[in-house]
Order: C-alpha cells, then structure tokens, then sequence
C-alpha cells in the first residue's frame, strides 16, 4: 500500500514558497505528493512506509498521527468511492468498539475529495476509552490514508490538529527542491 520513506529535516532556502500556520510545521512526502501541517513541537518518526506524528515520543506519547501515500491500479482508481475506502480501512481490532459515527466525504475547490470515519472504543491493552479518525484522500492522481488516533481525554486538544490537518492537505503539488517549495509566479 505504501512504499518505504527517508525522513530528513532540510533547511528552507531564503524565499522559499512553503507557509504554515504559526505553531506549526510542514511535513511534505514525495516532494510534494503529500503535504500537511502539524503542530512544530511534536516528534515526527518514519516508521515502515508511514510518517508518524506524535505528541511526544514514544513511549510516553497519548496520541499518534500517521500518514502514508496509497497507491490503487490506475483503471479503478477513480471507480472506488472513498466512503468504501474509508470503512474498510478502519481497524475492527483496536478494542471494543463503543461508537462509529457514519463516513463523512468532502469535496473541496481546490479539486481534493476525502471521506473520514470516526471509531470510539475501549483500548484493548490499557482499558481506557480511545478514539481513531481515519481519512482516505484523492486528488491529482495522488491517495493518501491518514489516521489519527488519541485518549477520548484529549479530544479537546487533538481535535484542533486533525481539522488543520484535513484543512492543510495537498496532494499532487511537486517541488523539485523541497528546500524551495512552490514556486509562485
């Protein structure tokens, strides 16, 4: 489903065309396949074929975002409706499930389509009451599966970084130098 990532944190050329939200950094995979914001002060790990986002480093972290690029057969691509995508990717093992709201789908102007699901449940090693967003976003030729998953307790705080996440997505938008970013003309 994925492919295997280098994580390496490079230093932006003067003028370069990347912009985030003050408090947070820019995380682009395949040069641009891929880019989101996520808050500047939590710990980001490459972790096979995904990027892990978490709040602190494990072990000690209470939630984790993860991302990774998808890769369907060209001819159906386009055919699956990402609600499906959706549904069948979320976990059925995490726990007990408590409450799964239905698949939301969004389409957005700038030509990016997602559905995300969201599954309550009582962890199954820890016993306590968990959440896991998860996302299936298309647009430019590009999939992407994005999960999040945190302690019921920090929805308050997690809630802000999944809607910057979904709000700061880009798909398809290359960079030959990731240090310079897109070039605006």
């Amino acid at each position: 489903m994925g492919q295997n990532f280098r994580s390496r944190k490079l230093k932006l050329k003067k003028h370069h065309g990347w912009k985030a939200k003050p408090g947070n950094a820019i995380c682009v995979i395949d040069r641009g396949a891929i880019r989101f914001d996520y808050p500047e002060s939590w710990d980001l790990s490459v972790n096979e074929g995904q990027i892990d986002i978490r709040d602190r480093p494990k072990p000690d972290d209470n939630c984790v975002l993860s991302v990774s690029r998808m890769y369907l057969p060209f001819e159906v691509a386009d055919q699956v409706p990402l609600r499906d995508l959706a549904q069948t990717a979320m976990m059925e093992d995490a726990g007990e499930t408590l409450e799964r709201k239905p698949a939301v789908d969004v389409s957005r102007q700038d030509g990016i389509e997602l559905a995300y699901i969201e599954s309550r449940y009582i962890e199954k090693n820890e016993r306590r009451e968990a959440l896991t967003r998860l996302a299936v976003a298309r647009g430019s030729g590009v999939y992407c599966l994005i999960t999040f998953s945190f302690w019921a307790d920090d929805q308050a705080k997690c809630d802000p970084v999944w809607e910057e996440t979904l709000r700061s997505l880009t798909l398809g938008l290359y960079s030959e130098d990731p240090t310079v970013g897109p070039v605006v003309q």
